[in-house]
């Protein structure tokens, strides 16, 4: 399982009627988004952000072209030791 840290950019819109001096205030987003890696290719990246023992939710896929940087993010397993939050 690869988790991943990716940074990428996304449109934005406004919606509704605005005077001329107004169109053009919107800005590109910078995102960030972590999950579970599920797909790769030249086209997209397909991240889960949730996932449980048998299943797999919240897909969200990203186009390649959007994709600033991946970083892949080394997750800690659990031992069965309690824990503290921190």
């Amino acid at each position: 399982m690869k988790v991943v840290m990716v940074e990428w950019l996304d449109s934005s819109m406004r919606g509704g009627w605005r005077s001329k001096e107004l169109i053009g205030e919107e800005h590109i987003s910078h995102c960030v988004s972590c999950g579970v890696l599920m797909k790769e290719s030249k086209e997209e990246l397909v991240l889960c952000l949730s996932l449980s023992k048998e299943n797999y939710s919240d897909a969200m896929t990203i186009p390649r072209c959007s994709v600033i940087r991946i970083r892949y993010l080394k997750v800690g397993r659990h031992n069965g030791n309690s824990h503290q939050d921190r």
